[in-house]
């Protein structure tokens, strides 16, 4: 009955009203079983959704039956080999062992891959095994992988990268003759359908623009009610993904959500259970690396909270986050950081990197120029830095201090990249230069930079500044007068957009926003400095008004004038 009701949603989905067929489908599964596809219309499918509609407490239930009975065990039936990009969402629990393997047999073109709100690797060793199959399978021929509120057991992202850039036997050795011998073992002796499927991919993979993983969007949605968040990130794995082949790499952390309708789909989620807790949230929003030559084109994650189902018995005990708390968010700490820098600037770091996003890390102003210095031909980055008390120093001396600093460049930067402290000590015979020196100087070493977004995660010191109500902080700390912006045009001429947020703080931590409109050389822009409660209209008689934060530097000038 299910399975009928699937064919005709389906064939409605696709059924065509023109010359041409449809490329792309979406199907609901209320199982673990996919329905036929018919061949005439379906044989030029290009992009295949597969959204799970298993109701929560049915979902383990399922999992065990496809799991330990013969009689259940699942067949997919064949897929328009056309395909080239799949998404597979909200399969909370991951897959019966072998469904994925399966599936990736079925998909011998598949370019692009997104995986959305889910655990990925499931909740067994059988499950865990099936997914490493399932790469296994998908690597000849993948360029795009996105994964968006994914989590997996510990490890098992780092398969995954290893997989995808052919490190896997080297990993392999690194683990001497413990569990990874045993796996090895385990998958020689039962992956033997997996590794042909591999070869059959490899064969049909076909196409330009060279091999291997080129195309890397890592997202997950910021839960401020949820303590153990940033603790169940797999963020020791993440480096794994980075590869030689890649042009794209992001490592996003994106705003909590803002919605307020219960039954709106984006907050209707199952429950995660990556560390037994009931009361996960989900994902708000993400864009896509740009992987228009594989289907995968913007990539729009949902955003979800289920706690809110939890905390409704009282309406007004707290305020909704809305759009001005967007930065609102807390990024996992320095110390995971050093990883992530060595993969991006060590022997198998990408060697022809465009965009480039690792807001889920704080960087310090080191790690940032060495990253610039090993890719000097970046378009678009995006940081989030620690930053530290601001100090003041002339907009001249800035400008000058920042040509000085990038025509000395040294590889000194990459020595100190992983200190995990916001700058390298200096020699003991030089002058240590300010925040805003540093940074002009770090982001310069890529002359090509055309968009630049960093997001400040600030430490107490200025966080205690900034609070002042005459603060002068994000002025002192990052470009604040088209001045300063024309001296970095002249090392980065391409440069259209700079912007700095305070995270914590959302809009109300103050923002430094430059636009350089048509490719002109006239900057537009400036600073808006930390405003109070009480300048948020928070109550209370407050200030006169006047006094206070103002918008500062909203100036317009020549970007080759002095």
């Amino acid at each position: 009955m299910a399975d009928s009701a699937q064919q005709q949603q389906l064939q409605k989905q696709q059924a065509p009203s023109s010359p041409l067929l449809p490329q792309q489908a979406q199907v609901p599964l209320p199982s673990f079983t996919l329905p036929a596809f018919p061949e005439d219309t379906t044989r030029n499918l290009k992009a295949l959704t597969l959204t799970s509609d298993i109701k929560p407490d049915d979902y383990l239930a399922l999992l065990r039956r496809t799991t330990t009975s013969s009689t259940n065990s699942i067949t997919i039936p064949p897929l328009p080999t056309s395909i080239e990009t799949l998404t597979l969402e909200l399969f909370s629990l991951g897959y019966p062992p072998g469904w994925l393997t399966q599936l990736g047999a079925r998909l011998p073109r598949l370019r692009s891959l997104v995986v959305y709100s889910q655990l990925l690797a499931g909740v067994s060793r059988e499950s865990r095994e099936d997914a490493e199959a399932f790469f296994r399978v998908l690597a000849p021929g993948l360029r795009g992988l996105h994964l968006l509120d994914v989590f997996a057991t510990p490890g098992f992202l780092g398969t995954v990268g290893a997989i995808l850039h052919g490190r896997e036997e080297e990993e392999e050795d690194k683990g001497g003759s413990g569990g990874r011998k045993e796996d090895a073992g385990r998958k020689s002796a039962g992956d033997d359908s997996a590794s042909n499927a591999a070869k059959n991919n490899k064969n049909n993979a076909g196409g330009g623009g060279g091999g291997g993983l080129r195309f890397l969007e890592v997202n997950y949605t910021s839960q401020p009610a949820d303590e153990s968040f940033l603790a169940r990130l797999p963020a020791a794995d993440l480096p794994a993904l980075v590869g030689p082949s890649l042009v794209t790499c992001a490592f996003n952390l994106a705003p909590p959500d803002v919605t307020d309708d219960p039954d709106d789909p984006a907050n209707l989620v199952p429950p995660e259970t990556s560390s037994g807790d009931e009361d996960d949230d989900e994902d708000d929003h993400e864009d896509g690396d740009g992987d228009v030559d594989h289907g995968a084109g913007e990539v729009a994650t949902k955003a979800a909270e289920e706690k809110k189902k939890k905390k409704k018995k009282n309406k007004d005990e707290k305020p909704k986050h809305d759009r001005s708390a967007a930065r609102g968010i807390t990024p996992l700490h320095a110390t995971h950081s050093p990883p992530l820098v060595a993969a991006l600037t060590g022997g198998t770091a990408p060697t022809g990197l465009k965009l480039l996003n690792t807001s889920l890390f704080t960087l310090s102003v080191a790690q940032v120029s060495a990253i610039t210095g090993a890719h000097p031909e970046l378009l678009v980055l995006e940081v989030t830095v620690g930053v530290e008390a601001p100090a003041r120093e002339p907009a001249s001396a800035v400008a000058a201090a920042a040509v000085e600093g990038v025509t000395n460049a040294t590889t000194d930067d990459d020595t100190s990249a992983n200190d995990g402290k916001d700058n390298a000590t200096p020699p003991a015979s030089s002058p240590q230069p300010t925040f805003k020196t540093a940074l002009i100087s770090a982001v310069a070493r890529a002359p090509t930079l055309q968009n630049i977004t960093i997001h400040a995660s600030p430490s107490l010191s200025f966080s205690l500044a900034a609070s002042n109500t005459k603060s002068t902080a994000l002025r002192d700390t990052f470009p604040s007068s088209a001045a300063e912006m024309a001296g970095l045009a002249r090392l980065c001429p391409g440069l259209v957009e700079f912007r700095v947020d305070v995270l914590g703080r959302g809009e109300g931590g103050g923002v430094v926003e430059w636009v350089r409109e048509g490719g002109g050389r006239e900057w537009r822009g400036g600073v808006r400095e930390a405003r109070t409660q009480s300048d948020d209209g928070g109550g209370g008689e407050g200030k006169e008004k006047g006094e206070g934060p103002v918008v500062l530097g909203l100036e317009r000038r020549r970007a080759g004038d002095g």
